[in-house]
C-alpha cells in the first residue's frame, strides 16, 4: 500500500471521527434542549445580560423550529438585540446596536459549557456585558468622530458605564426642560414636512435616540406642542443664542436626519423647513449654510434630493 493512499485512509478516518462526535454532540444538545429549554438552562446568563445591556426590560423570543435560539428584545430600546446560540456544548451571545443608523456587532464564543453551574452562568454573563458596554461606549464615541465639526473629545466616556445614555446628555445640561421639549419638537415638525406620517417619525430608531439624552417621553413633548405650538418651542430655544455648540452641532446634525424624506427619498421640504425652523431660532441663513458647511452633511443632503 502506498504512502499517499495511507495518508488518505487517516485523514478519512480523523473527518470521520471529527463528524462523528460533531453529530454526537449535535444530539446531546438536542436531548438537553427538550428537556431543558435553552431560556431555562442559561436562565441565570440571560437575566443578567438583560438586566446589564436592557435595564431588566428585554423580553425572550424563542424559535420553535430551533430550540438552540433565543432571542432578547426590550421593545423600548427597538436598536437592541441579543442573541443566544447553543451548539455542541458551547454558547455563542451576539449583541447588536445601532446608534444614528450605524450597526455595531459584538460576539463572544463560550466553549464547554453544557453542564456550567449558576455562579459560571453569572460570571460569564458580567464579564460578556462588561465588554460589551465597552464596546457600545467606544462606538457611540466613533459614530460622534465621524460627525465632521463635532468635538467628542469633550465627551466623558468613563462616565456611568451602566447608563451610557448619561454620557448622551451632558451637552444638554444648560437646557431648561421646556427647552429639552423644544428640540424635541423641532425634530418632529422637521418630519412632518418632509412627508413623514407620525407613526413613522414616532417609531423611528433615530428619532427615539435623538429622543433619549433629553431624558424625555414623546408623550410630553407632544403634549408640550398642542398646548403651546411650533412658534413658542423656537422661541424656547431662540434664548439659548446662535452661538450655543449643542444648538449648531448636535441638534442641527439630527435636524438634518429628519429633514430627509421618509425612506431617505428626494423631499426638499424637509430641508426647507429646517432653514426656515433654524432663521425663527435666529440663524442668518449665510450663518447657518455655514455650519451646514461645517457638519459635513450639505452635500449628503443635496446629493438625495
Amino acid at each position: 500500500m502506498s504512502k499517499i493512499v495511507i495518508i488518505v485512509i487517516l485523514i478519512v478516518l480523523v473527518l470521520a471521527l471529527i463528524f462523528v462526535a460533531f453529530a454526537h454532540n449535535l444530539v446531546r444538545d438536542k436531548v438537553e434542549l427538550e428537556h431543558t429549554p435553552l431560556e431555562k438552562k442559561f436562565e441565570t446568563v440571560i437575566q443578567e445580560v438583560n438586566a446589564g445591556l436592557l435595564g431588566s426590560g428585554g423580553k425572550t423570543v424563542t424559535f420553535p423550529n430551533d430550540k438552540r435560539h433565543v432571542n432578547l428584545f426590550n421593545d423600548n430600546s427597538p436598536n437592541q438585540i441579543i442573541n443566544f446560540l447553543y451548539s455542541t456544548g458551547n454558547l455563542s451571545i451576539t449583541y447588536k446596536y445601532k446608534f444614528f443608523q450605524q450597526e455595531m456587532v459584538f460576539e463572544r464564543l463560550f466553549k464547554g459549557v453544557r453542564n456550567i453551574n449558576i455562579y459560571n452562568q453569572t460570571a460569564l454573563a458580567k464579564e460578556f456585558v462588561g465588554e460589551a458596554l465597552q464596546r457600545k461606549s467606544e462606538h457611540e464615541h466613533k459614530v460622534l468622530s465621524d460627525i465632521e465639526g463635532f468635538d467628542s473629545k469633550n465627551i466623558d466616556l468613563s462616565g456611568d458605564s451602566e447608563n451610557p445614555v448619561n454620557i448622551m446628555a451632558k451637552p444638554y445640561e444648560s437646557f431648561t426642560k421646556e427647552q429639552r421639549m423644544s428640540v424635541a419638537v423641532l425634530f418632529y415638525i422637521i418630519g412632518l414636512a418632509s412627508h413623514k406620517s407620525d407613526k413613522t417619525i414616532t417609531e423611528d430608531v433615530t428619532f427615539r435616540q435623538m429622543l433619549l439624552p433629553l431624558h424625555l417621553k414623546w408623550d410630553e413633548c407632544y403634549d408640550f406642542y398642542i398646548r403651546n405650538g411650533e412658534d413658542c418651542a423656537l422661541k424656547k430655544l431662540k434664548k439659548l443664542g446662535t452661538s450655543n455648540t449643542t444648538l449648531k452641532s448636535r441638534v442641527l446634525y439630527n435636524a438634518m436626519y429628519m429633514a430627509k424624506g421618509d425612506d431617505f427619498a428626494s423631499d426638499s421640504s424637509g430641508f426647507e423647513k429646517l432653514v426656515d425652523c433654524f432663521c425663527r431660532i435666529g440663524f442668518s441663513e449665510d450663518e447657518l449654510n455655514n455650519e451646514i458647511e461645517k457638519l459635513g452633511l450639505v452635500a449628503k443632503l443635496l446629493s438625495s434630493m
